[in-house]
């Protein structure tokens, strides 16, 4: 299947509520990093990316979020729009 097929709506009156398409976007990355950069297969007893060669280590998820950070130093901002939840912005 391709990616976009996956996102495109099927009737011209889908109401899609603005920013949900980004938010699942965001989403499938997301499983796609994981599943393939994180997640130790039971067959090939490492991750799909160490086998093919693309990365030469086994990621964390900790690692992908030090990567992000480092990236958003260097680009002097956020690299995604999103807020944070309301119970994170509260002063407790």
């Amino acid at each position: 299947m391709k990616f976009g097929v996956l996102f495109t709506p099927r009737t011209r009156t889908s109401k899609i509520p603005i920013g949900a398409k980004d938010t699942a976007i965001a989403r499938h990355a997301l499983h796609y990093f994981h599943y393939n950069f994180v997640r130790v297969h039971q067959t090939i007893k490492t991750t799909p990316a160490v086998a093919a060669n693309v990365a030469n280590k086994v990621w964390t998820m900790v690692d992908f979020v030090e990567l992000l950070e480092r990236e958003e130093r260097l680009l002097g901002g956020r690299l995604t729009d999103d807020k944070l939840a309301a119970s994170k912005t509260r002063d407790v």
